[in-house]
């Protein structure tokens, strides 16, 4: 995982909680073992926001899948428009005190 980063301090923001973004266009080939990575982590205090950007793949089915195993996981859907902007979405459905993109 990449380096945690403290969220500025926000009604709704829940203590001890990871939030980890996942952007993804095209990687339904990657997206199940990369989930199956992050929830498989010994620290259980995890939100894992996966942001569909637009993918014309499977990675939503895939994402709906884990789901129904485990209600860490989050589907975002958005129209098409690159890395940044799928992480920016991310961020804002972020209900964590630590933030970290994947």
């Amino acid at each position: 995982m990449s380096q945690r980063m403290p969220l500025r301090r926000r009604p709704g923001r829940e203590p001890g909680l990871v939030s980890v973004v996942v952007p993804c266009h095209g990687v339904a080939r990657y997206l199940d073992e990369c989930l199956d990575s992050l929830l498989s982590q010994d620290y259980p205090q995890v939100e894992i926001i996966v942001v569909d950007d637009g993918s014309p793949d499977a990675s939503a089915e895939i994402v709906r899948a884990h789901r129904r195993r485990d209600p860490r996981v989050r589907l975002v859907r958005r129209r098409r428009g690159g890395p940044s902007a799928a992480r920016n979405t991310g961020i804002a459905q972020a209900r964590g005190e630590f933030l970290t993109f994947i």
